[in-house]
């Protein structure tokens, strides 16, 4: 079995052409992005989808287990 090697947020072969992050000036082993215009029209979107979800999550339960719902 191999042996799983980490991820580097910060090498530039995990990195797009287009891509703008910037090293963390407080953690090297982070990059910091920046949200694109075609992201932010999409988060209005995302919501609703996770918020749907949520909602088909606990259809089944009854108001008492929905109200007490972690």
């Amino acid at each position: 079995m191999r042996t799983p090697r980490p991820w580097r947020a910060a090498s530039p072969a995990w990195r797009g052409p287009d891509s703008s992050g910037a090293p963390s000036p407080t953690d090297r082993r982070a990059v910091i992005i920046e949200a694109t215009e075609a992201s932010l029209a999409l988060r209005t979107k995302v919501a609703d989808a996770w918020a749907e979800l949520e909602r088909l999550t606990i259809a089944s339960l009854s108001e008492t287990q929905q109200r007490t719902w972690p």
